[in-house]
Order: C-alpha cells, then sequence, then structure tokens
C-alpha cells in the first residue's frame, strides 16, 4: 500500500505520523521552500553556543518583523518571508488577510505554537462526536511535546495525556494569574474561565532566550519540519519537495497527482492506491476547485481582534526579563448575544510590543525611547477570537485558473466584539486590570489564519462536501484531511484541532 500526502504541515504530518503507525509506505510532497542558507548558517551558529546573544549574532533574523499599533503586518521566520514565498495562485480583494505556503512544514514555521483542544459545545452540529475527534491525541503527543498546566480549563478541554512540564510565566502574568484566582468565585460567576496557555514547545530544550516571535534557534518551538526531516532521517519517508500539485484524478485502481516542478516548470506525475490532501485550507480549495470543477466554496473564519491590556500591578523590569514570549494565559467568556465561547490569549512583555509601540511615535521614538520602553514594561497584548458563527466568511472562486478571495461580512460579529468589550470593562476589577478600548483592533477576514472548511465533513455528503473520512462523493481514494474539512472554526487555537482530525482519518481510513 502506498499514499501519497500532500502537505508537509501540521495536518500533512499528523495524517503520515498515523498512516506510518500503521506500516503505509508514505511519499510527502510539498512546495519546498526552506529558510535562505546564510540565516540558517546563522541559526546553526546560534544553537551552538549560549545566549545571550549579541545584536551582531541576532542581525537579520529579527529585524523584519513589521510591527506597530495595528499589529504584526507578517510574521516571519528568522526574518525570512521564506514561508509564504512563491504562491501565485491566490488573488484577494484588500479587505482580505491570507496566508498559504508553500514551504517544507507549511505555516507552523510562524504559528504561536497554542494548543487547546475544541470543547463539546464547540462541535455542535458535527457528524462525529468529540471523542471521535481526539482520539488520535495521545498518539499525536508521541510527536509534539506540549507544556501548560491541569487547571480549570481541564473541564471543558481535557488533556488526554498531561503535559510535559508547566508553562514558566512572566511576572506579570504571574502576577495576573494569581489575581484571577483570588477572584475565581466572581468571575466564574460572571462566566469566565481561565487558566495557563498550553504550548507545543519543548523546555528541555529551550533556553528562554526570548526570541519566541522571531523564531526559535534551538528548535524548542515545535515545527511540522522538524519531524518530517527527523523521518527523512531516519528512511521512514520519501519526501518529494519543490513540487506544486496542480489537480487530481482518480482512476478504478489508483489515484493520479498531477503537479509541477516549481523550479524547471515540468509536469511531474504521481500515482498512488490513495491521497490525503493536507495541503493547506487555501491551496486545497485551489486543487479541489480544479480538480472537480467546482468554482465556488464558502471558507470559515474565526473574528481576529488584538489589543493592549493594562494590568492594575506594575512590574517593573519585566521587558528585560521577558524569556518565552508566547501566549501565556487564556481567559474565555461567551459574549452577550452570542452562543459560542470567545477565547483570548494574553502575552507578556516583548520586544515586539515596544517595537510596536515606539512605532505610534514616528520619528520621535528614538528620543521617546525611555518612555516606549516603560510604557512595554507595563502593557499584555490580549489577542482574540469569535466562533466562525460570529464571524465574516470568504468566497472563494476560481476566475482564471486562480483563487479569488472576497470577504462576506457578518452583521453580528463588530457588536460582538463591542459586547466582550464591555464584559472585561464591567469586570476589570475582578480581571486586574483593562483593555485600552481606543487602541483595540479587529482584524480583516482571515487575519489570525484561523481559516477552515469548504469541504465540511457531512454525515451525508453532498456535492461540495465530505463524508467523516474526508472523501469527496464518488472519491473514495481521496481524503481531504486538513482544515478544509472542518464543519466549523471554534474560537480557541486552531492547529491542534485540525492535527487530531487529520491523525483520525489517517487512522481510520480504509486501506
Amino acid at each position: 500500500m502506498h499514499v501519497v500526502v500532500i502537505g508537509s504541515g501540521p495536518s500533512g504530518v499528523a495524517a503520515a505520523h498515523a498512516l506510518l503507525a500503521r506500516g503505509v509506505e508514505v511519499t510527502v510532497v510539498d512546495g519546498g521552500e526552506v529558510l535562505e542558507p546564510h540565516r540558517a548558517a546563522q541559526v546553526d551558529a546560534l544553537r551552538a553556543m549560549a545566549p545571550p546573544w549579541t545584536t551582531l549574532q541576532l542581525d537579520g533574523l529579527r529585524g523584519n518583523l513589521s510591527a506597530s499599533r495595528r499589529g504584526i503586518a507578517q510574521k516571519r521566520a528568522f526574518g525570512s518571508d521564506f514561508v509564504y514565498r512563491g504562491v501565485d495562485f491566490i488573488r484577494a480583494d484588500a479587505d482580505i488577510h491570507w496566508s498559504a505556503s508553500h514551504a517544507t512544514g507549511g505555516l507552523s514555521h510562524v504559528w504561536g505554537a497554542a494548543v487547546l483542544p475544541w470543547a463539546e459545545a464547540d462541535l455542535a452540529g458535527w457528524p462525529i462526536t468529540r471523542a471521535a475527534l481526539f482520539d488520535r491525541e495521545a498518539s499525536l503527543r508521541e510527536i509534539v511535546p506540549m507544556i501548560g498546566a491541569q487547571d480549570d480549563l481541564d473541564a471543558q478541554h481535557p488533556w488526554a495525556v498531561a503535559p510535559d512540564a508547566a508553562l514558566p510565566l512572566s511576572r506579570p502574568m504571574r502576577q495576573l494569574l494569581g489575581h484571577w484566582q483570588d477572584n475565581r468565585a466572581h468571575l466564574q460567576h460572571n462566566g469566565w474561565r481561565f487558566g495557563s496557555a498550553r504550548l507545543a514547545v519543548d523546555l528541555k530544550t529551550c533556553v528562554r532566550c526570548g526570541l519566541c516571535l522571531h523564531g526559535c534557534p534551538r528548535g524548542s518551538i515545535w515545527t511540522a519540519s522538524a519531524v518530517l526531516q527527523r523521518w527523512v532521517r531516519e528512511g521512514r519517508v520519501r519526501h518529494l519537495p519543490g513540487l506544486q500539485v496542480q489537480v487530481l484524478r482518480q482512476h478504478d485502481d489508483a489515484i493520479e497527482v498531477q503537479a509541477l516542478d516549481r523550479r524547471s516548470g515540468e509536469p511531474v506525475q504521481l500515482t498512488a492506491d490513495r491521497v490525503f490532501l493536507a495541503a493547506g485550507t487555501l491551496a486545497s480549495a485551489w486543487i479541489l476547485a480544479r480538480t472537480f470543477g467546482r468554482a465556488h466554496t464558502r471558507l470559515l473564519t474565526s473574528q481576529y481582534f488584538l489589543a493592549p491590556f493594562l494590568p492594575e500591578q506594575a512590574a517593573r523590569g519585566a521587558l528585560a526579563e521577558a524569556e518565552l514570549t508566547l501566549a501565556q494565559a487564556f481567559l474565555q467568556v461567551t459574549p452577550d448575544g452570542s452562543q459560542h465561547a470567545a477565547n483570548l490569549q494574553f502575552y507578556g512583555p516583548n520586544d515586539v510590543h515596544e517595537a510596536a509601540i515606539a512605532r505610534t511615535w514616528g520619528p520621535l521614538a528614538r528620543l521617546l525611547r525611555p518612555v516606549t520602553t516603560r510604557a512595554a514594561d507595563r502593557l499584555l497584548s490580549l489577542q482574540g477570537y469569535l466562533h466562525s458563527a460570529d464571524s465574516p466568511g470568504i468566497d472563494a472562486r476560481l476566475v482564471d485558473g486562480q483563487l479569488q478571495l472576497a470577504a462576506v461580512a457578518h452583521a453580528g460579529s463588530a457588536r460582538l466584539v463591542e459586547a466582550l468589550c464591555r464584559q472585561l470593562h464591567r469586570d476589570r476589577a475582578a480581571l486586574g486590570g483593562r483593555l485600552l478600548r481606543p487602541l483595540l483592533r479587529v482584524g480583516a477576514a482571515g487575519e489570525g489564519a484561523h481559516v477552515g472548511g469548504g469541504w465540511p465533513m457531512a454525515a451525508q455528503p453532498e456535492a461540495g462536501q465530505t463524508d467523516v473520512l474526508g472523501r469527496p462523493p464518488g472519491w473514495p481514494r481521496l481524503h481531504v484531511v486538513d482544515a478544509s474539512v472542518l464543519p466549523s472554526v471554534a474560537a480557541a487555537t486552531f492547529t491542534w484541532t485540525a492535527m487530531n482530525n487529520a491523525a483520525r482519518i489517517a487512522h481510520e481510513a480504509p486501506l
């Protein structure tokens, strides 16, 4: 039995992991973009020495991050845009924020590593249960390290396997979580749930250098590419980088993958017993539109918003102490007027915050450096998401061979963000701080990269849908396993749930 997995991002690696456990011969196909050799050499040099590293040694590895009060324009890895390079099959309106990747490892190079699985209530209307969705979670933990805590979030988001270690919290976040715990009864009465962030980080190799938002020189933040590269070294998988899949063709006894070599432009044809499509929501939408001649589909998003949060208790010097700068706490509540919980992620002080504050001052930033540093010392960052039922959508249409994206407004989305702001203000004393409402920014459709759907799973699939094993009607040899098949997108963190569904399909698919 030979299968082809299209895509080497988190869902592709999750599917491949399940297939390897079944003794299947696996070929992984991807676009093959990697970090430039000179940057890779810099990262290798840092990995070989202990921090602190000098400004010269870090030159170029974090200087290209574009941050302002409007957020991060494009999150890069080690200062490079290789993750996004060469994606030429998408056209989008100006009010769309989209992310697709030809990189080996996909968007896992720039993700936030947050891994809170979706709750039972998030899966209303799905054709599978939560127990079935996360049936392979313990198996995935063999390749994904996790840190966090067992706390009040467990009731809705239980751990399948206990965390490897506790998340090291910054001083401001220890103070804030402690305040929430002191006011736990009041917060719970008003519908708030909270706990430590859960992150896909290997704390054994982490050196607390504070570069998390730029790229981890030690590889402590999990990436799909690291897993794939290990499998290739061990001879467990065949990897064919540098291919852009164009269309799929199914035959009675096989399925054919038609691709182009991205360097030479020459056609490449692969034949397999089964194909597991994990190219990412946008790339998969393009491939499936070309394969099925389906010109239009609707994608789901999770409304993203971002604002500074000013805690009551100051933590002077916190910016200089920043060690692990990924999300540190989760806070959840159902906005007034919604049936679905929102998820808020809190980040401690870091150099990206400082850059964003400095940019608001323009040419005066250098003169006001002491002021901006003090402000960055005080401020936390709140990054929030709504459920897809409360969020804009994206129309994806195949036009002249490209995927044309247009936003579909949601009449109640802005109102629900406002309701959430009022709830944060109402409970500001118990929450230990206040949202700086004038600096709130509500993201464009697709911003935050929580985009799924297009080919949702259904108990009795019709055209444009898949069954619970990701198979479009009449295509028993094709399994769509990335976020394209999610019937909804919850507000909680995105990637871990998509990975679990991919592993479930690959584990249950008839071979």
